[in-house]
């Protein structure tokens, strides 16, 4: 799965792993240096701004229900407030 998200291979993700792990075992108060291809970096980007665009999207919505949810009940109010005058 991370392989599909990042869109590289599974033998990258295992290389990467493989590394991480070894480091991990490492003493690690040294400062490491993790590298990405331009084309992983570049596919993350791409997801996280669909990803970014989508949460807009539903923001966007929410927004307009709520007014809408507003505008529905001042609707009704005045409607009730007309019927008891």
């Amino acid at each position: 799965q991370i392989s599909k998200e990042m869109g590289v291979s599974r033998a990258n993700v295992c290389k990467m792993r493989r590394r991480w792990e070894s480091r991990e075992s490492n003493n690690l108060e040294e400062h490491l240096k993790v590298t990405i291809s331009e084309e992983t970096l570049n596919n993350v980007l791409i997801r996280a701004s669909k990803h970014s665009a989508q949460s807009s999207s539903i923001k966007s919505q929410l927004h307009m229900a709520r007014n809408r949810l507003g505008l529905e009940f001042i609707a009704s109010f005045n409607s009730l407030f007309r019927f008891r005058t």
